[in-house]
């Protein structure tokens, strides 16, 4: 059960507010109420995202932000309806932001930057991360030390391309990805446990820091983005444990683990760090039997996901 009595209430006089606080809220905006869409402009193409302001929100308090990417084809609501991430019941004081992704070359399929669909088209996803970023700085009063990167499936890759980035790397505190699509750039021979885990978007990941908190979740069953890997829309996924160790290694750890088994053995929770002192900077759970979709216990699984992540969340930040 969570126990948000753990999380910080957002306070008065934080040193990692943004230029926004003492702003009103946009138009539109009812704290507490439905998500409201809104638009900007970045790179010359107007971009949508839905914004939700919980509750406890105080324009001179410097609140966490939460930016959820929907999978390819979904939408800003399908990823804030699984999540849950809106819940004032798990997350109590941080503004969620749930963006749409863009169609450049196919039907109705919005996506992120690091699918196969997307090479070679007009994406600059993470320039409308930055400008998102800058956007909710500007309006509301946020906490920058405390921004987390979520998403599922094709969002969840775009998660991993954000952490590659040398900038945004910086700009979000914590990452986490559900059922993540972690395409790589290797177009040939595909070997799941030893490719490079470098992303279609960038020829070499390059996080501008070291200490980067990384919270994956996947089923064992997913016959969309195989836990095992495999080649997949001429790319190469790699295997779940591979991705994950990697991103341990990145920052610097051991690339062994402590295991614990949850939820009656069908659930397996990896974490990486404790040799340098930070158990469970990059930590993995593993879930029997569960397909391609967000780990909840409404739909079926044997845990909730989003508990977790704000947990990790709060623990890995601020």
């Amino acid at each position: 059960m969570i126990n948000t009595q753990n999380y910080p209430v957002p306070a008065s006089g934080n040193t990692k507010a943004s230029s926004g606080c003492g702003s009103s809220l946009p138009v539109g905006i009812q704290l507490g109420g439905s998500s409201t869409t809104f638009n900007i402009t970045s790179n010359g193409v107007v971009r949508s995202f839905n914004v939700h302001v919980p509750t406890s929100y105080k324009n001179n308090k410097a609140a966490p932000l939460i930016v959820a990417y929907h999978g390819r084809s979904n939408n800003q609501l399908s990823v804030e309806s699984d999540s849950q991430l809106s819940s004032e019941t798990w997350n109590p004081y941080a503004i969620s932001v749930y963006p749409l992704g863009i169609n450049v070359s196919f039907g109705a399929l919005e996506q992120w930057e690091g699918d196969p669909a997307t090479v070679g088209g007009n994406y600059d996803d993470l320039g409308f991360t930055s400008d998102l970023l800058d956007y909710m700085s500007s309006n509301y009063c946020i906490d920058t030390s405390r921004i987390l990167a979520s998403g599922f499936s094709n969002g969840g890759g775009f998660v991993g391309t954000l952490a590659c980035d040398p900038t945004l790397s910086k700009r979000f505190s914590t990452f986490a990805a559900n059922s993540g699509a972690e395409y790589t750039n290797t177009t040939g021979t595909c070997n799941p446990p030893t490719v490079f885990t470098n992303t279609i978007t960038q020829p070499i990941c390059s996080p501008g820091r070291s200490n980067l908190p990384m919270l994956e979740f996947h089923g064992d069953a997913d016959g969309t983005i195989p836990y095992p890997g495999g080649p997949r829309r001429g790319y190469c996924l790699p295997a779940v444990p591979h991705w994950v160790t990697d991103w341990a290694i990145r920052d610097g750890l051991s690339s062994s683990n402590s295991t614990t088994s949850l939820a009656g053995g069908n659930v397996t929770k990896y974490e990486f760090g404790a040799s340098k002192g930070v158990q469970g900077l990059v930590t993995h759970y593993k879930v029997a039997g569960w397909g391609h979709a967000w780990v909840s216990i409404n739909a079926g699984a044997p845990i909730d996901a989003t508990p977790i992540v704000m947990d990790f969340f709060y623990a890995h930040s601020g």
